[in-house]
């Protein structure tokens, strides 16, 4: 007697396709940012940039191919982390200047380091070098440090700032602490930005993010 041929059942055959496609999708969000810089993002063309922290297989090519000269980060070192230690050694193979500040996740912290980071960014763009400023996912703290320098340096429309942030992946929940936050601090970050001679002075009124 002959056998019949293999049939598998229909729905059997979904549930593989469903499980390969599910892995790849899993594979693709945990290992896509080897391959691209995670958030990366032009705050003014070729002098101002954005990102996540890069990959350590990408870090010193990107440093390296935007010429970039100042690399501001906004996250506390964790020596053990390999994507860590790849771009402390990226710097120091290409003499660029690294400034390490410790801010919160959720885009809170000390007020002093965000002035030294919207600092660099303004003398990076008057003096014609290239500065990278970014934190862990690219999102919440180096999405304030970006809305401080436009509204309060470059004086840019606020009505755009919100969307900005949503683009770089800051979602807008229930106990969100940024938008708090640039609230409460906008008018003492413009007065200690004067102080540092960042700016001249104090816009009246004080920007502010819709919804902040």
């Amino acid at each position: 007697m002959s056998r019949k041929p293999f049939d598998p059942k229909p729905g059997i055959v979904i549930i593989l396709i469903a499980a390969i496609i599910g892995g790849g999708v899993w594979w693709w969000a945990e290992n896509r940012h080897r391959f691209f810089p995670k958030r990366w993002g032009e705050v003014v063309p070729g002098s101002i940039y954005r990102s996540g922290q890069l990959h350590r297989d990408l870090v010193k090519d990107t440093l390296d191919s935007h010429g970039i000269d100042v690399v501001v980060c906004l996250r506390p070192h964790e020596p053990d982390h390999p994507d860590h230690q790849a771009e402390r050694d990226a710097v120091g193979d290409l003499g660029i200047e690294f400034i390490e500040l410790d801010l919160v996740g959720d885009g809170t912290g000390d007020l002093a380091h965000y002035v030294t980071a919207v600092k660099a960014m303004d003398e990076a763009a008057d003096g014609g070098r290239q500065v990278l400023v970014h934190c862990a996912a690219g999102a919440y703290r180096t999405g304030v440090a970006v809305i401080f320098y436009r509204l309060l340096v470059r004086g840019e429309d606020p009505s755009s700032m919100r969307d900005e942030l949503k683009a770089y992946g800051w979602r807008d929940k229930d106990d969100d602490r940024l938008m708090p936050y640039l609230k409460d601090n906008m008018a003492e970050m413009a007065r200690r930005l004067q102080e540092a001679g960042v700016i001249d002075s104090i816009p009246d009124p004080v920007p502010m993010v819709p919804g902040s």
